[in-house]
Order: structure tokens, then C-alpha cells, then sequence
């Protein structure tokens, strides 16, 4: 009897382990965007950031008053990029009726791997229109696009779209330094030039900001939850016949402390209840063999 209650144990909690990698959700942009109502006039909102701060997330959505087409999550939405941090954000967004589309970041592949990213939500870089603007997200999380994404972003900025949003999480330029931010930022800004890009919204610097070049409007959405010295926000963007407007909205602020609770201490107790895991099947495990291999 004992041995039965010790294999359904081990069981139990080897289950409980793999469950915790499996993707509850997959292929989670394409359903999305299939959801949006693709109507001539519409709003959308960005924001990113958050960095597992779910209390400040839980403000971001109760902060929601517009009936939005659809939204982005520019990167970093997790901290480590552990299937648990996406499953619990994509659970938490699952309260509103909006599409919502993740776009990679630096820490969606924290691990060194795009491998999780990929299992629930899909190709890294991606596009899709709505009348007559053009959405192209890009997967810079690791510094820069390479060659083969360089050539597709090419070909889509080819198509004709009176609007051409670029989507990306790590800006090409850095507005509070004036400096390039990235090692392909000079081929990219010249190639959003040449090809009459409208608009380039990036994150990464949990820091708001707009500015102008080229004729490009550049956008920066501040932290949605990661650390930062100013207030959480996102920006509502909303495209008419003649006109697009945008405009920053704050949605609450944090202790330093709360902060790094919700940034640092979160992956720190996923990776201590891994271990424990671990630990405890093992050690039932070898107790087990112990005792039935005298």
C-alpha cells in the first residue's frame, strides 16, 4: 500500500512539474489577430514593460475605458520568460474582450532562448493590416534583426499602405542620450525613410517618449510595470480618415519596493518551487530504491 501511495505521489508531482512547461495557449498572435474587428477607423493601445508586476497590470486593465480594436504588449511582459510568467499574463488579459498581441523583448528571452515565447505565442516577427495601415512587428530582442528578417522587412515595406507602423521592443534610437541604441539602427532608420514608414513605436527604457526625424514619428512607451522612477503608462493611439492622434495615459505608481517585489522576488519563488519539486521526487525516489533494492 505504501509503495502505491509513494508511486502515485511521485506521479502527482512529476505531472504538476511538466504541466508547468506546457503552453496553455498557442499560436496566441495569429488567434488574436484574427479577432480584431478590422474596421477604417479604429483605436489601439501599447503598452510594456511590466515585468511580472501583476498588481500594476491589474491597474493597467481596470485603467481601460475605450472600446480599443485591439492592443500590444511591446516586450517584456515577463522578467525571466519562464512559461509560468506568460501563462498568468495571458490569463490576467484574458478579462477583457480586446486582441492582444506580444511582441518579443529582451526578457522573453532572458533564458537565452526564444523557445517559450515561441510555444505560446508564435513567429517572433510577423505583419498584418487593417484597412489601409500596415502593423509590422519585429523581433529585436536580441539587439538587432538579422539578415533574414532584414530581407522580409524589406519585401512587406514594399506593399502599399498609406500607413506603416513599425513595432518593435528595443528602440533604434535612444531620445534621453541622443544617441543609436541598437548596432543596426543607422541601415534601419534609413530604410524606414526610404520606404515611408509612419510610425516607429519601441519600449526598453521604462521611460515615455515621442519625438520626430525624417518625417518618422517615434514613439516610446514608458514601464507598464518594471521599474521606474514616474508613473506606469500606456499610449492610446486612434487612426481616423485624416488623422492620427496618440497620447500618453498614466495609469498609477509603485514604491522602489513594491517594484522590485514584483520584478525580482516573483522568478526568485518560481525558481525555489521548481527546486523543491525537484528535490522532493528525488528524494522519494531514492527512498524508494532503497528500500526495494536490499
Amino acid at each position: 500500500m505504501k509503495q502505491t501511495y509513494l508511486v502515485i505521489t511521485i506521479i502527482i508531482l512529476t505531472g504538476i512539474f511538466i504541466i508547468s512547461y506546457l503552453p496553455l495557449d498557442t499560436d496566441w498572435n495569429q488567434q488574436q489577430i484574427m479577432k480584431i474587428n478590422k474596421s477604417k477607423e479604429f483605436c489601439f493601445f501599447v503598452v510594456s514593460d511590466m515585468h511580472n508586476n501583476f498588481p500594476a497590470f491589474n491597474s493597467f486593465l481596470e485603467s481601460i475605458n475605450k472600446n480599443y480594436s485591439f492592443g500590444f504588449v511591446v516586450g517584456d511582459s515577463a522578467h525571466t520568460g519562464t512559461n509560468e510568467e506568460f501563462k498568468i499574463t495571458t490569463h490576467l488579459l484574458k478579462k477583457i474582450p480586446i486582441p492582444i498581441i506580444f511582441v518579443i523583448g529582451n526578457h522573453e528571452v532572458w533564458t537565452g532562448s526564444e523557445f517559450a515565447y515561441k510555444q505560446i505565442f508564435g513567429k517572433t516577427y510577423f505583419s498584418f493590416n487593417i484597412s489601409d495601415s500596415q502593423f509590422i512587428i519585429l523581433d529585436n530582442s536580441f539587439g538587432s534583426i538579422d539578415v533574414e528578417q532584414f530581407e522580409w522587412l524589406k519585401q512587406e515595406l514594399n506593399k502599399k499602405y498609406t500607413n506603416k507602423f513599425i513595432i518593435m521592443h528595443i528602440p533604434i534610437i535612444n531620445p534621453f542620450k541622443n544617441i543609436y541604441n541598437t548596432p543596426d539602427a543607422i541601415i534601419l532608420e534609413n530604410l524606414f525613410k526610404e520606404k515611408n514608414v509612419t510610425f516607429v513605436i519601441s519600449a526598453d527604457l521604462h521611460n515615455y517618449a515621442e519625438f520626430s526625424k525624417d518625417g518618422i514619428n517615434y514613439l516610446l512607451t514608458g514601464s507598464g510595470g518594471g521599474t521606474t522612477n514616474n508613473s506606469f503608462n500606456y499610449i492610446d493611439v486612434c487612426i481616423t480618415k485624416n488623422n492620427i492622434a496618440w497620447e500618453k495615459i498614466d495609469f498609477g505608481k509603485q514604491s522602489d519596493i513594491e517594484q522590485k517585489f514584483y520584478v525580482a522576488i516573483w522568478p526568485a519563488l518560481v525558481i525555489i518551487y521548481k527546486a523543491v519539486l525537484i528535490v522532493i521526487v528525488a528524494h522519494l525516489v531514492m527512498d524508494y530504491l532503497r528500500k526495494n533494492l536490499r
